[in-house]
């Protein structure tokens, strides 16, 4: 008889969920966890990388998730910020690490962004809350450039102008921001039972000249990109100012206008964001594993004061390679066929920064017999190089084959 059989511990397991979880759970995977996803698309790289998968649509995942994996810790991605109620039934029948409800409201508040923005000497545009509208006079803000934003809303899909126009009927999460100069950049951020930290950041690709009906949609991020000594110092007090007044622990990230060297809040986003897998690749930050320790109470001052000076050096100088996503969106509705699922997933990313610098490979790609819809997200592309322009150069080239192959199969 082995007496070393049965001895191996279990790996840990997480549960990824979000609209779409596939960049969190595949950096998830190979850092020892097992994944459970909850997410809306289900893509091929998803599934092979989940012991089980759950419909993010179906009301009773909260449910199925805490039978089944009531032990599991929450790692949310994008659209979670704005299901609180769901958050909080997966937390209702046992203690699970992870986010809870009231700290994921904490983190999406306007009045607290403006404060630890201001604590923090970081920069906040002029906002108009929902509860102050009524009483603002449309004339009076002729002389200005606005936008409308939606608090429950992502990836720039809830943000048009505001060109004096009456406003939307239901204002209940509606807000107006002046808008202002800048590139717009994404920063990671960890916190801690013991402390928070500033991680990186990453550069968000400008919009397309010629699709002015998306000029605010996410097209993906490169990185990282360094900063200023000024600026991350104000980037660490932001992080310790935001996580202890939340109570928020775990990996989270927000959106900052850099202009002229200066940063300005944009919003919070209190979850794994879209350019989080691009940093903890490049920078081998293992930001899955920190995060399950986090929100576990099992992060040390000493691992924290490590990650922080890390980053720190990382962060003052530009990296000798970069890693670029380009989110590729369906110019008419289509549904996959066999021959663009088994091509994409012949030139499948596999998290391998040492690929060849500029050839693209695919992610997050649809299954056979997906319906993707007018304006809706077919995969994204990734590639590697030693400037963003050539990165960019290579990743549009690719999704416009893409999009090209999705006409032969237009619904």
């Amino acid at each position: 008889m082995n007496s070393h059989a049965g001895c191996t511990a279990a790996p840990p397991t997480i549960a990824v969920v979000g609209f779409s979880a596939r960049a969190a759970a595949q950096s998830a995977k190979r850092q020892g966890f097992e994944v459970v996803a909850v997410d809306l698309c289900a893509d091929r790289d998803l599934l092979v990388e989940c012991r089980a998968h759950y419909r993010l649509d179906d009301p009773n995942w909260p449910d199925l998730l805490n039978s089944d994996y009531p032990n599991a810790t929450l790692l949310l991605t994008g659209g979670m910020e704005h299901r609180s109620t769901w958050v909080e039934r997966c937390h209702s029948q046992f203690v699970r690490a992870g986010a809870t409800g009231t700290q994921l409201r904490s983190m999406r508040n306007l009045a607290n962004w403006e404060k630890w923005a201001a604590s923090s000497e970081l920069g906040w545009p002029r906002t108009i809350s929902a509860e102050n509208l009524v009483s603002i006079s449309i004339d009076s803000m002729r002389s200005s450039k606005w936008l409308i934003k939606n608090l429950e809303s992502g990836g720039g899909t809830g943000t048009t102008d505001f060109e004096g126009q009456g406003l939307p009927q239901n204002l209940d999460r509606i807000y107006l921001q002046q808008r202002m100069l800048g590139e717009t950049i994404g920063v990671t951020f960890l916190s801690s039972q013991v402390s928070c930290t500033f991680i990186g950041a990453m550069a968000t690709w400008p919009p397309e000249s010629n699709a002015i009906d998306k000029r605010y949609l996410y097209r993906g991020s490169y990185g990282p990109i360094p900063l200023s000594k000024t600026n991350i110092d104000k980037l660490q007090r932001f992080a310790a100012v935001a996580g202890r007044e939340s109570g928020l622990l775990g990996v989270w990230q927000a959106d900052f206008l850099l202009h002229e060297g200066e940063l300005t809040l944009l919003e919070i986003n209190p979850r794994w964001s879209a350019s989080m897998d691009l940093l903890d690749i490049t920078l081998e930050m293992r930001l899955v594993e920190k995060h399950d320790a986090s929100v576990r109470g099992m992060m040390t001052s000493s691992a924290m004061e490590q990650l922080a000076s890390r980053a720190w050096e990382e962060s003052l100088s530009s990296p000798e390679r970069m890693l670029g996503k380009l989110i590729v969106y369906a110019d008419q509705s289509c549904i996959i066929s066999s021959a663009q699922s088994e091509f994409w997933w012949s030139k499948r990313w596999n998290m391998d920064l040492l690929c060849e610098l500029n050839r693209c490979r695919f992610a997050d790609i649809p299954t056979v017999g997906t319906s993707i819809p007018a304006g809706g997200p077919i995969l994204s592309v990734m590639a590697t190089g030693s400037a963003s322009e050539s990165i960019l150069l290579a990743l549009e080239s690719a999704g416009s084959e893409v999009r090209s192959s999705s006409v032969s199969c237009h619904v």
